[in-house]
């Protein structure tokens, strides 16, 4: 029954694995063509730059920072990057496997994903958490790129998949429960979203928090594994749609869509990685160790 199903892994995965770089891509660039990502809590952090722009420029720091010279600078850099990610969104949906130079561009774009996710952990003062949280958005197109350009084994694909899903929610699980600070967003979306009391909210997004956390570890358990990877899937789409159902204001329609939309885009690599992960296992699952240890003995081919 399991064989009869009409997919082919390989084209599913790749299709997912495109569509989670396209829309990452995509709504960082309308991210950064239209709004302010946090570069300014590096390029104004006054105790790591002040001795370099004092010191090695010349140039008194209050002069730095109020500099209309500095602004245009930061301003240009940014929607530069927003020119970047428009070409990797469009590389995501047409990129050949011989076309080895746009697995460059994919890389360039995984790593800004990786140093923004740096920036937003910079400005939560260095949680982890913050960190990891963004695996799924930054780990897509580099994902990509090695189904695309290199020959792994399944085994080892299906690792990564959920190495990414399961950082990627035990980041949001390590909020949810308490370790860090629970974000006010998260409350407040819960609240508008299901017309809960504030207590109810904090019970129901700890409860949330434990399920992430579980779920980071059965994720890798075999005989669980692909209902957990399936409750991802579901549990990523609903954390995403909350943005814009929580946050679009009908008073303000198209500047609240401008605003919340892009937010929706972006994550949804947390629908399509996980989504891929139990695609893959339920196609590969059962018999992958069996064609591992065959593959290691020299009598099958590496993926």
């Amino acid at each position: 029954m399991k064989e009869a199903l009409p997919l082919d892994p390989q084209r599913t995965l790749l299709s997912l694995l495109r569509f989670s770089s396209f829309t990452v891509f995509l709504g960082r660039a309308w991210q950064h063509l239209f709004w302010d990502p946090p570069f300014r809590v590096l390029l104004w952090d006054e105790d790591l730059l002040k001795p370099l722009v004092e010191n090695v420029f010349g140039v008194p720091w209050q002069v730095y920072v109020a500099s209309p010279a500095v602004e245009f600078a930061i301003q240009f850099f940014i929607r530069s990057l927003g020119v970047l990610y428009v070409l990797c969104a469009g590389l995501s949906l047409g990129i050949r496997k011989e076309k080895k130079w746009g697995g460059w561009f994919l890389l360039l774009g995984s790593l800004n994903l990786v140093f923004l996710a740096f920036l937003y952990t910079m400005e939560r003062f260095f949680q982890g958490g913050q960190f990891i949280e963004y695996a799924a958005q930054a780990g897509a197109p580099f994902l990509l790129w090695i189904v695309l350009f290199r020959q792994w084994r399944d085994s080892r694909v299906l690792f990564l998949l959920k190495l990414v899903v399961a950082l990627t929610f035990t980041g949001h699980g390590l909020y949810a429960v308490g370790y860090y600070p629970l974000p006010g967003a998260f409350v407040d979306m819960t609240i508008s979203i299901l017309g809960v009391s504030e207590a109810m909210a904090v019970a129901l997004l700890k409860l949330a928090g434990v399920l992430d956390l579980t779920l980071a570890v059965a994720i890798f358990l075999p005989k669980v594994s692909l209902p957990f990877l399936l409750y991802a899937t579901v549990w990523g789409l609903l954390t995403t749609l909350a943005r814009p159902v929580a946050n679009v204001d009908s008073a303000f329609l198209l500047s609240s869509i401008h605003t919340w939309l892009p937010e929706m885009i972006y994550r949804l690599p947390h629908v399509g990685v996980p989504l891929a992960a139990a695609l893959w296992e339920w196609k590969t699952g059962p018999s992958l160790i069996l064609r591992t240890a065959s593959r290691c003995s020299g009598r099958g081919p590496a993926f």
